[in-house]
């Protein structure tokens, strides 16, 4: 990960109920430092190079301290931050960054996940009406109507109060239809969505999102992330990022999220798919797709298309996949 501009390598590994193995490591040109290690034989264990040796010695028993009060099935990075989050010891900023990364600047979207706040908010409605046709749904511009909300507001400062933890977060998606609900000056209000539809008659009509298709849906709820990632070295996670998507569509998100962050290289996409239209190698490098392959214990492995030798650029990966050379296809 780069955080910074300093690479880091985190790592854990689990078991039932307890961490097995985790370790952050520090990456610099000239060598790799590891701060910490933890393994089932030797514990908890920080490097006393960094935090022993350089008369960093109240650090090193807080550390110690830390080590010690770690739960099984806790990790030690999370405990680190937890225990530290006020005090700001410049000897700690390595965790703390690496901590705050994974916080703010990692963001896992699902098959099914639904943006969190509302796609056509004041804030990301002219972004949003930009985009809109450069996908082609049939639409041409949406809008979010506002509604104060009258009745049960007790229920809403409950939940307010329970799902809220950052104050830049004002809305709660509600539901499927595309509800949302905003608190404003001590007041609820549920919102809307609208999309424009034109007519025959060069008319405008709208419809509520839900009357929309799935892939549809779906476009509208990913299509913030093409301009939230400009200049935030953001990395989005995409399960399944062709669910109800043609694979034109997804093509083209992809191609606009490399050209949007062309400039800045700290922002990443990184999805899964079983969409073997999007295996072109004028889309992605070969170091950028990898094959997940289930063994024989049902583990899985992945490795990279460039781990392969003697493919030639204008290879039909498509065609390899299917025939198994890389792996990942079901033995039927």
């Amino acid at each position: 990960m780069l955080v910074n501009d300093i690479i880091y390598e985190y790592f854990f590994s689990i078991l039932k109920e307890e961490i097995a193995t985790e370790y952050l490591k520090k990456l610099t040109p000239s060598k790799e430092i590891e701060l910490f290690k933890r393994s089932p034989k030797e514990g908890i264990r920080c490097s006393e190079e960094i935090f022993k040796k350089n008369k960093v010695s109240n650090i090193w028993n807080h550390l110690e301290v830390n080590a010690k009060g770690t739960k099984k099935n806790q990790l030690f990075l999370n405990n680190v931050y937890s225990q530290n989050e006020e005090a700001k010891i410049d000897a700690l900023k390595d965790f703390m960054d690496v901590y705050k990364w994974f916080k703010y600047q990692l963001y896992c979207v699902g098959p099914n996940s639904l943006f969190q706040k509302n796609p056509f908010d004041k804030s990301f409605t002219e972004e949003m009406n930009k985009l809109i046709p450069l996908f082609d749904l049939g639409f041409y511009k949406g809008k979010a109507i506002e509604n104060p909300i009258e009745e049960d507001k007790g229920l809403y400062d409950m939940l307010f109060k329970e799902i809220l933890e950052h104050e830049e977060i004002s809305d709660i998606h509600l539901n499927y239809n595309n509800r949302y609900i905003k608190k404003k000056d001590g007041k609820y209000f549920r919102s809307e969505i609208l999309l424009d539809h034109k007519t025959k008659d060069g008319e405008y009509r709208s419809f509520p999102i839900e009357k929309e298709s799935d892939g549809s849906k779906r476009m509208i709820n990913l299509m913030p992330i093409l301009f939230l990632s400009f200049n935030k070295n953001i990395v989005w996670i995409i399960d399944e990022l062709d669910r109800s998507l043609h694979t034109l569509l997804a093509k083209k998100f992809i191609e606009l999220f490399l050209q949007k962050n062309e400039a800045n290289r700290g922002s990443q996409l990184i999805f899964t798919t079983h969409d073997i239209e999007l295996m072109q190698q004028d889309i992605l490098r070969r170091d950028e797709m990898w094959v997940v392959d289930r063994k024989i214990d049902n583990s899985s492995s992945i490795i990279a298309i460039s781990d392969f030798k003697d493919i030639k650029s204008n290879e039909d990966l498509k065609k390899s996949y299917l025939s198994g050379r890389f792996g990942g296809i079901p033995i039927l």
